[in-house]
């Protein structure tokens, strides 16, 4: 399995501008123009390096990951020889993880399960707005400002920052459910290394560089794509459990 070293000097995470900023007449436009893709992606599919910290805990694994904008979840954690890690399929309501290594399984929110194994509470819907670069699901505009070259969107549901990148407006960072994403490479209509951080204060703190390959995306998926048949005699297992597992955890 193919993963990433986790350097000891991080960038410094993304710190949103305070102040009254300035008007920015053309925030509806600029918005729209950034988030034109990201708003059409029904279906998310890629391959997906994670790295990072969750709490006391460093990850580091690669993972095969699929997410719709109708809360459906696939995530894979493959093995270069023998079964995966685990597979967790589902919806957002009732998804199942199954580690065919333990032969433990537990059925669970899909938002509790990439809890547990990541230390981010994400639906699918939510994972999909942030991995295709919307960082929130809400078309709703509340308010807006401009600080230099970056402009602020206030929308229901995140704060989204927008800047002019290859004359497109592009978004670049943003703030939702307590979480800072911070996108640090963009090619095409599509991020390929984003940051994701928890704010100030919040617990467990968890700070992950996501780096993304083979990104498919509107590509239809058959419902048995989010159906994960567990063994016959696989032994039940709890949240708790799963976080004490820790499967992402970075092996010694």
């Amino acid at each position: 399995m193919s993963v990433l070293a986790w350097g000891a000097c991080a960038p410094h995470v993304f710190v949103p501008p305070s102040g009254p900023g300035e008007p920015f007449p053309d925030a509806a436009e600029a918005w729209a123009e950034a988030a034109r893709a990201c708003r059409g992606a029904s279906t998310y599919a890629a391959t997906i390096r994670v790295h990072g910290r969750a709490g006391p805990d460093r990850l580091n694994a690669t993972m095969i990951g699929l997410v719709t904008a109708g809360d459906q979840i696939s995530l894979t954690v493959p093995m270069m020889f023998g079964p995966p890690v685990f597979i967790l399929g589902g919806t957002a309501s009732s998804a199942t993880l199954w580690l065919p290594r333990d032969r433990r399984v537990l059925t669970a929110r899909a938002d509790e399960i990439v809890e547990a194994v990541t230390g981010l509470r994400l639906t699918p819907r939510a994972l999909l707005a942030i991995l295709s670069g919307c960082v929130g699901q809400s078309r709703s505009m509340s308010g807006s400002l401009r600080y230099g070259k970056l402009g602020e969107i206030t929308a229901d549901d995140a704060r989204v920052f927008v800047e002019r990148q290859a004359d497109r407006w592009r978004i670049t960072r943003g703030l939702v459910g307590g979480l800072i994403v911070d996108y640090q490479d963009l090619q095409g209509d599509w991020p390929r290394v984003l940051r994701v951080t928890t704010e100030a204060g919040r617990s467990p703190a968890v700070d992950l560089t996501m780096s993304i390959e083979q990104i498919e995306v509107n590509v239809t998926h058959p419902a048995r794509d989010f159906v994960v048949s567990a063994a016959a005699d696989a032994a039940p297992m709890s949240l708790e459990e799963l976080r004490a597992a820790g499967p992402l955890r970075e092996k010694k």
